[in-house]
């Protein structure tokens, strides 16, 4: 009787820094997965699979706010991006539905949603095999949107490629449908899995893959009447995103009386029973309150200015290129 082969182990010692980028790789494993893995198996894949982009995304992620910016920036420029870089851009849509609930304050647009899944189909025809993710990215969509083919692969039935796709579409239609009330938040992680486990024919086809806009940055000065009144400036468009909702939502004809997110703290008062509403800055204390006309005045607006051609194409482009806020 032959003798079996003795598995062999290899103690290596690292260093710090590898350490934490196997521990980084580790987190990343499971928050796809949702099992617990250990560092020295996530050691053991990268070896196997000796995937340098696989390590590259990791580093990626060491400085995530360092790397998006860098990335937008290669966007903007036209350059290239590496299938590392999608694959990180990939993993933050991920993040940012399945951190969707009930009490979001801004829901996820039907175009996003929209934008994720034709992401996906356009990077799953340009893969090359061998193919392991069909069963895993079919798990992941609505089981109502599957043909009957794909209703019956949950039994030992291989899942093929034209499955997924067609309940992608099919996934993409009813999402269309403003009737439809769920949200496939899955597919983020459809998409992340897709770029960072499979190879795609090129990264020149990739990005060909993905449409950019280009750059609409622009800025808001809110001036105030008087000879000496003083004018505040927005510059950003995630503060300006935000004060937009702070407007919507201290309405004064309804029930909610603050407001709190990053950038703004808004409130309604009520001294000797005159109705006002004041926003303070987070960043800089800066404190203005208004008359319930004023505050009115300033709503209005706010509204009769998104509804000028230019600042919506502006403001589309914008929203496109930092998603739901």
């Amino acid at each position: 009787m032959a003798d079996k082969p003795q598995q062999q182990t290899l103690s290596v010692r690292i260093s710090e820094a590898l350490r934490q980028r196997l521990e980084r790789a580790r987190k990343l494993m499971a928050s796809t997965t949702g099992e617990s893995v250990s560092t020295s198996e996530i050691a053991k894949q990268l070896l196997e699979s000796a995937r340098e982009d696989r390590l590259e995304v990791v580093e990626l992620l060491s400085e995530p706010t360092k790397s998006l910016v860098e990335i937008r920036r290669k966007g903007e420029a036209q350059r290239l991006l590496s299938k590392a870089e999608w694959t990180v851009l990939a993993y933050y849509v991920q993040q940012g539905l399945e951190a969707y609930s009930e009490d979001t304050p801004t829901p996820i647009s039907r175009e996003s949603l929209i934008s994720v899944l034709d992401a996906f189909l356009a990077v799953y025809e340009i893969r090359k095999g061998p193919f392991t993710g069909d069963d895993y990215y079919l798990g992941n969509l609505p089981y109502e949107c599957r043909p009957a083919k794909g209703k019956a692969s949950e039994s030992s039935e291989k899942v093929t490629p034209d499955v997924v796709r067609r309940t992608v579409v099919e996934t993409r239609r009813q999402v269309s449908d403003p009737a439809t009330k769920w949200e496939p938040t899955m597919a983020g992680r459809n998409l992340y899995v897709l770029l960072g486990d499979e190879a795609v024919r090129d990264t020149e086809i990739l990005n060909r893959s993905f449409a950019r806009g280009a750059g609409n940055d622009f800025s808001i000065l809110l001036s105030f009447p008087g000879a000496r009144a003083p004018q505040y400036p927005f510059g950003e468009y995630p503060v300006i995103a935000e004060f937009r909702r702070m407007l919507a939502a201290l309405d004064p004809a309804g029930s909610i009386d603050h407001w709190k997110a990053k950038h703004f703290f808004g409130y309604l008062a009520q001294p000797d029973k005159d109705t006002e509403f004041a926003f303070r800055a987070r960043n800089n204390g800066i404190t203005f309150t208004f008359s319930e006309k004023e505050w009115k005045s300033v709503r209005e607006l706010f509204r009769r200015a998104w509804e000028i051609p230019d600042v919506r194409i502006a403001w589309d482009g914008l929203t496109l290129e930092y998603g739901e806020l």
